[in-house]
Formats: C-alpha cells, structure tokens, sequence
C-alpha cells in the first residue's frame, strides 16, 4: 500500500507540473496575440493620412438657446483653422471634435 501512495503523489506532481508547463505556453501565446491585436489597432495609432493627426483638431458644444456651435478648445496647428459643425446639435451640451482645415493662402 505505500508503493501505491508514492505512485499517486508522484503522478498527482508529474500531471501538476505538465498543467503549469502548459498554461504558461498559453499564457504566453495569448499575450503574443494581444500585443499583435494592439499593434494593428489602427484607431489609436497615428497616420499620415488622418486629418486629426496632420491638421489638429477644435472642440465644439452645441448651445441649444443660442443655436449655435461654441468653440470650446482649438488644438489646430499652425496653418490650420478650426470650422463649427454644418449640422445642427442634437442636444444642449453635445461636444464635437472637429478636424482642422488649412487656411487658404495668404491668410
């Protein structure tokens, strides 16, 4: 009967120890698969075609008693203005990031 407990602990080790080989090889590849998944989240990474990135940006908040757009923040870079909304607001207080657009020549 002792030859039969030590075979069981040294079973019950050896399973024990392949699991955690094992789930740290999956551990590892699903890190590998976020990291790839984050690198082509092209959403939240610069390109030199997005107009929020080459021109900047303004913040609009629509005022509903006035009817009007607000500029609330122009973060446009140089050469780069910011233009309200065409659209009216659907709400008092709804924000709006808008891109830049360049300035015609000479101004």
């Amino acid at each position: 009967m002792h030859r039969a407990g030590e075979f069981i602990a040294v079973a019950t080790l050896v399973v024990s120890s392949i699991s955690l080989v094992v789930m740290g090889y999956e551990l590892h590849m699903i890190s590998r698969l976020l990291k790839i998944l984050a690198f082509n989240d092209t959403s939240t990474r610069p390109t030199g075609t997005d107009p929020f990135v080459i021109g900047g940006y303004a913040v609009f908040i629509w005022r509903s008693k006035e009817q009007v757009w607000a500029l609330e923040r122009d973060c446009c870079k140089p050469g780069y203005t910011p233009v309200a909304p065409e659209i009216p607001g659907a709400y008092d207080s709804q924000v709006v990031r808008k891109a830049g657009v360049s300035k015609p020549k000479g101004e």
